[in-house]
């Protein structure tokens, strides 16, 4: 049995207007999340088989979204969003949970609210990150740029995986941020999250760009 410190309770809704609703409700924190997705662009990412393809992503105001087909037949979700915090700063946020495959196909349709209970994935050491002013101007620099874009969620979801820390995020040059780390009162690493640029093979024997965030000190 999921107990309920470690159980998420997700619904998806269709609408008239081409997106599905998916709801979101932590029984740990009584925290809730609603995030649009394009219903055409997820059915379609989802008749592909997903667990042999790409990651489907989505992006809603402030707040973003992954989804990873897994060899299981169950879907793993990834939702990262941005909340103010006093009058200057933001902070992020994660939940991942994973949802059965054939659950969300049928659900995401449906035009009256479907209920699904998933396991969220702990993430056991996160240090709570506070997004500057500066970095939010950078983060809004990236929103046109799909692919560094992409790279920015993943080291968001991916770094910082400190125990007992606190992150200041602040822009940096061109595409690139800086941060402090504090641990209570004192001061703990300083460096940068940098982007770097690669070349992948792909399908159709070209070479694209392909992008990443690493953590310099």
């Amino acid at each position: 049995m999921i107990s309920n410190q470690t159980r998420i309770l997700v619904s998806f809704e269709g609408t008239d207007f081409g997106y599905c609703i998916l709801h979101t409700n932590s029984f740990e924190h009584g925290k809730s999340r609603s995030f649009y997705i394009n219903r055409q662009s997820f059915r379609t990412w989802l008749n592909q088989a997903p667990w042999l393809s790409t990651a489907f992503l989505e992006n809603d105001g402030c707040s973003f979204l992954k989804v990873n087909g897994q060899n299981d037949g169950r879907l793993r979700f990834t939702l990262f969003w941005l909340l103010p915090l006093g009058d200057t700063e933001v902070v992020g946020n994660r939940q991942i949970f994973t949802l059965p495959f054939m659950d969300v196909f049928d659900a995401i349709d449906q035009r009256v609210p479907t209920s699904l209970a998933a396991a969220i994935d702990p993430v056991h050491y996160k240090a709570q990150i506070t997004l500057t002013q500066s970095a939010q101007r950078q983060i809004r620099h990236l929103s046109d740029k799909k692919l560094k874009k992409r790279a920015f969620v993943k080291a968001m979801r991916d770094s910082f995986q400190w125990k007992d820390s606190s992150i200041e995020l602040y822009g940096d040059f061109n595409n690139d941020f800086g941060f402090r780390e504090k641990r209570g009162s004192d001061i703990g690493i300083v460096g940068g999250l940098c982007l770097s640029q690669s070349a992948v093979l792909g399908k159709d024997g070209l070479k694209h760009p392909c992008y990443s965030y690493g953590v310099h000190t």
